[in-house]
């Protein structure tokens, strides 16, 4: 499925707020709780048919995308926050 930039933008956005919400206080030594990884797989799976037109902006996602994923399966595997 296409979508425009500003509308996955305001997705990305609005899916940030999503996570600094919960579980507070976030700083840059904090991490993710499992309940909150949980929440990032069920996004993630959202993700993957979630398409960008413009071609680098894309890879990147993608990119982003597949390391994510690799992250939220190991801190299930090993029922381990995702530390930042």
């Amino acid at each position: 499925m296409k979508i425009t930039e500003e509308k996955d933008e305001l997705n990305l956005i609005t899916l940030a707020q999503q996570y600094s919400d919960d579980d507070k206080p976030h700083t840059c030594n904090s991490h993710l709780t499992l309940k909150q990884v949980e929440k990032l797989q069920v996004e993630l799976a959202r993700l993957k048919n979630f398409h960008l037109a413009d071609r680098k902006t894309e890879r990147e996602l993608r990119c982003y995308y597949g390391r994510m994923r690799q992250l939220v399966r190991a801190a299930l595997k090993f029922h381990k926050p995702i530390a930042m």
